[in-house]
């Protein structure tokens, strides 16, 4: 959608193409086959909004449907490599010459900190703001939420007999509460 165009050659929406917001040199052209699959990378350029990025690695679900064919002075906005091919680093999404557009595949780029603090850090600077007095680390405490929350159910549910009535099998690291602290 930040592109040029969307083009559909098989008709899997609507035949034909579309113009799209022309924010990005690139148009996107989709295809049969979806693309879900786990990624990292880093940064093609180095800088988000004109300013440097300290390193860190981007991760995510790369989804789409499709291919983006890369217009005349188009920039990938990162280099990935996806879970399984570690060894070939495909460029993902674009960035705007100006560098103030940036569009990814990757879904979840901002659930993990370094990425989310160096995103805030840089969109600030280019907005002439001052530094974020505090980032918090949110990956962290989103894992011990959903922790206190599987406990929760652990503890309110009959594990073994939801199990044994769906039939599937129990595995052998799962243990309820009331398990885990009688041991």
């Amino acid at each position: 959608m930040l592109g040029q165009a969307i083009l559909d050659p098989l008709g899997l929406e609507r035949a034909g193409s579309e113009m799209a917001l022309g924010l990005l040199p690139v148009c996107s052209i989709m295809e049969r086959e979806k693309v879900t699959v786990p990624a990292r990378g880093q940064l093609s350029g180095g800088s988000l909004f004109g300013h440097s990025v300290n390193s860190c690695e981007l991760s995510g679900y790369e989804i789409h449907l499709g291919t983006t064919e890369y217009l005349d002075g188009a920039e990938p906005f990162a280099l990935i490599a996806r879970q399984g091919d570690a060894a070939q680093s495909v460029p993902d999404g674009c960035v705007s010459a100006d560098g103030r557009v940036f569009g990814s595949y990757l879904h979840g780029l901002f659930d993990h900190d370094c990425f989310r603090h160096e995103f805030l850090r840089c969109s600030r600077a280019a907005l002439q703001m001052s530094a974020p007095q505090e980032l918090v680390a949110w990956s962290e405490r989103r894992r011990q939420q959903l922790d206190l929350l599987a406990d929760a159910f652990g503890s309110a549910l009959d594990l073994d007999a939801i199990f044994r009535v769906t039939g599937l099998p129990r595995c052998a690291g799962c243990k309820t509460l009331a398990q885990a602290q009688s041991v």
